[in-house]
């Protein structure tokens, strides 16, 4: 296990230290798992964060096969929002540092108690807000928390309120307009993050109603909750048992509440669960110019029926021909032919002529053909479990994967040979959705062209541009390397 301080590095001098408990990895058992991990802010009204509720919590955590680390932030004379931005600095260097920590990026929990359960919430309601990002200069994708776990959380600065905390947090800023505005139930949205809160009736510090509040507002804004209220005990629990027992009162140990780093557990695990069935788990590639570079080909074998007809042929007109289908390319060649009106029978002799001797050249293509980066990015995106597809409009794509020997790394093929209609139009994309049976929003599509850009978003998938396909501004994505995707997914 890896157990170290890491200095937070927010503002002029880091005042914040993160300790962290990283489980290690073994050959025997799995050396590439990815762990959840428990990001734990401890309570103390933000005057000091209670040893209670820290290194025995995190110790607790890494029993269960998590990671954990313990914030202690800035308290009482600094003042709001540095703890706050202390913890977004932090969700955001455990992501960052992910494949380095072994860490699941997607699953980062922040764990509060009492005044630590405010601050957490806190990142829970702010992450989106553009002036907490600007602060750490991060995208605020990257501070968004995965799921907030609360004990016996400070929520409201009104009727419940635990005035002291407020009164640490703000300083001399406070207001009467910044206690409200602390006030969190009034700041929950769809966008706050699936949460897991428990509290004791019997708590007279922090009284139950500020989890029924928050509790209320989670619902009303249809956020997942899972909310226990225990009936006996009093405030600053931790984990209720002896091993967190308060020296100087002698209580703190409470049979019934010890059961809540276990309802965490299963709470997690419940919505991986979910998840897995909900989000976005499908990628489909076009093949020509994402996968394998065909281009020479193609204008190899269009140049020999342009000179043929007498066409002037030319890099410039072939680039037009990207992403289209064979008779559309036909089409755009002959703007420049100047002979007798060709009849439709004609035209699709040309394009029999034309794949022949297309064909022929993708006869000499191997494995050679696929970058290494290609194929292993492919073989790392299906380990993380999703389902790849070739979206292409050519009818050859499926001999191209079988010349290149990787058509084994792909769950399914949408090419020419099964569309009416070429990209732009969204078809192939749809189809290939179809045939790994995701819905089109749990599709990413990896193109090179503006026109499959356009199939993509036009078939409601996330779009992700490579090659000259990042000029465009209708990307949602854009990678330099084909070995970007593995870290977007």
């Amino acid at each position: 296990m890896k157990c170290e301080r890491i200095l937070v590095e927010y503002g002029a001098q880091p005042y914040a230290g993160l300790d962290t408990y990283f489980l290690d990895n073994y050959e025997e058992i799995d050396a590439d798992r990815k762990r959840p991990v428990i990001l734990i802010c401890p309570g103390g009204g933000y005057r000091m964060t209670s040893d209670r509720e820290a290194e025995a919590v995190a110790v607790k955590y890494v029993s269960m096969g998590y990671h954990a680390c313990v914030l202690r932030y800035s308290v009482k004379p600094e003042i709001f929002p540095r703890a706050l931005c202390e913890l977004a600095w932090c969700v955001n260097y455990l992501r960052s540092h992910a494949d380095e920590y072994a860490i699941d990026r997607n699953r980062i929990f922040v764990l509060g108690f009492s005044a630590g359960g405010h601050l957490a919430a806190s990142l829970g309601a702010f992450w989106q807000e553009k002036w907490l990002g600007e602060l750490l200069g991060v995208n605020k994708e990257e501070i968004r928390p995965d799921g907030m776990i609360l004990c016996y959380p400070v929520i409201s600065s009104k009727q419940y309120g635990h005035i002291e905390s407020f009164e640490n947090l703000l300083g001399k800023n406070e207001t009467e307009e910044m206690r409200a505005y602390l006030s969190l139930e009034d700041h929950v949205t769809e966008d706050f993050p699936p949460t897991f809160m428990w509290h004791t009736y019997e708590d007279d510090a922090v009284p139950v109603e500020n989890s029924l509040l928050m509790a209320g507002a989670l619902r009303k804004a249809g956020v997942s909750l899972e909310l226990h209220i225990f009936p006996h005990g009093p405030h600053g629990l931790s984990l209720a048992k002896e091993e967190t027992r308060c020296a100087a009162t002698g209580g703190g140990i409470q049979k019934h509440c010890q059961s809540w780093p276990d309802l965490t557990d299963g709470w997690i695990r419940e919505m991986k669960e979910n998840d897995c069935k909900e989000e976005k788990k499908g990628i489909i590639f076009d093949l020509d110019g994402v996968i394998v570079s065909t281009d020479k080909f193609h204008y190899q074998a269009w140049k020999k029926i342009a000179d043929k007809m007498g066409i002037e042929f030319n890099e410039k007109i072939n680039e037009r021909l990207r992403g289209v289908s064979r008779m559309e390319s036909l089409e755009i060649i002959l703007e420049k032919y100047e002979g007798a009106p060709l009849s439709a029978e004609q035209k699709q002799a040309l394009a029999e002529e034309k794949n022949g001797y297309y064909v022929d050249l993708l006869k000499t293509m191997d494995r050679c053909d696929v970058s290494e980066e290609v194929v292993n990015t492919l073989k790392s995106l299906r380990r993380k479990g999703y389902f790849l597809a070739v979206g292409s409009s050519s009818k050859n794509a499926k001999i191209i994967l079988r010349q290149t020997r990787i058509e084994d790394l792909f769950d399914a093929v949408s090419d020419g040979n099964n569309i009416t209609r070429s990209k732009p139009d969204p078809e192939v994309f749809l189809k290939a959705a179809e045939y790994i049976e995701l819905l089109p929003k749990q599709c990413a599509v990896v193109e090179d062209a503006r026109a499959g850009i356009d199939a993509a978003k036009a078939a409601g998938m996330m779009a992700v541009g490579i090659g000259t396909a990042t000029e465009y501004d209708k990307c949602d994505r854009k990678i330099k390397s084909f070995g970007e995707l593995d870290q977007i997914f």
